[in-house]
């Protein structure tokens, strides 16, 4: 026998200003939305209609596509409060930092700026898996081109997945603690904590890698057989979608990630 449950709904705005029907007693990034194919091309769905918004399905692979897309609205839309200020000295961007290291993805090593690069920052859970990391004793080698490769087997699979997605971005360097800050000199390090929060915040981009309880977690879809393809709509009526968005603070109040003091 089956048991029905009233549920109190109502239409108001959700998640980026969108139109959706919200649940009452459920969190308030929860919401149930619309989603349509559009006229011009019945198989093609659209992702700026307001109120249709849901993406239909989760693909195997990330569409580095759509995540430039999302980059360049964001820098058009929101001007100089995520655009990158290059006019500024590297004293007074990176505050008490001699140097910035960054991995290089084309050269496959690490390089140490002193002048202000476009680059991606990984944040990212350690938890306990053995995480190859940057010391004085090897320093010198990790700066000489195509050392990575020599120690790629070493290297974490969230890190070298992060390395894939910048390049798949079309960008070069890739900020990662373990191999950016010298993690055997107290100085180097007490430099890099104290300038943590520019270092985030100068970044183009953040990668934050949400899923899992280490740093073997991976990122889901950036390799292919990481993620399965999921539908996240049901048709309603033909050409009428609809199903749950659940927005990011819910999605991360239940991660390890989230539990994180830099979080």
């Amino acid at each position: 026998m089956c048991e029905y449950r009233h549920v109190r709904v109502w239409w108001a705005k959700g998640l980026k200003g969108r139109w959706a029907y919200k649940i009452m007693g459920v969190s308030n990034d929860i919401g149930i939305c619309f989603g349509r194919r559009t006229a011009d091309h019945p198989t093609k769905r659209s992702e700026t209609g307001v109120g249709y918004w849901i993406e239909p399905t989760t693909r195997p692979v990330v569409d580095t596509a759509r995540m430039l897309r999302w980059i360049s609205s964001c820098e058009q839309m929101h001007g100089p409060e995520c655009g990158l200020t290059t006019h500024v000295a590297f004293s007074d961007a990176f505050p008490g930092l001699r140097l910035l290291r960054l991995i290089d993805t084309e050269a496959d090593c690490l390089v140490e700026k002193k002048n202000l690069e476009k680059y991606v920052a990984l944040s990212y859970v350690w938890g306990a898996v053995s995480n190859f990391r940057l010391t004085k004793a090897n320093r010198a080698a990790l700066l000489t081109p195509g050392s990575l490769e020599k120690v790629s087997h070493l290297l974490p699979k969230t890190i070298k997945d992060a390395i894939t997605l910048v390049q798949r971005l079309e960008g070069r360097y890739l900020w990662v603690d373990a191999l950016c800050l010298l993690q055997n000199d107290t100085e180097d390090l007490d430099r890099g904590v104290n300038a943590m929060d520019q270092i985030y915040e100068r970044a183009w981009l953040t990668v934050v890698a949400a899923c899992g309880h280490d740093a073997n977690a991976r990122l889901p879809g950036v390799q292919s057989g990481t993620r399965r393809a999921s539908r996240n709509t049901v048709e309603i009526k033909p050409g009428v979608e609809m199903g749950v968005v659940v927005g990011l603070d819910t999605l991360l109040k239940n991660s390890v990630y989230n539990s994180r003091a830099w979080t």
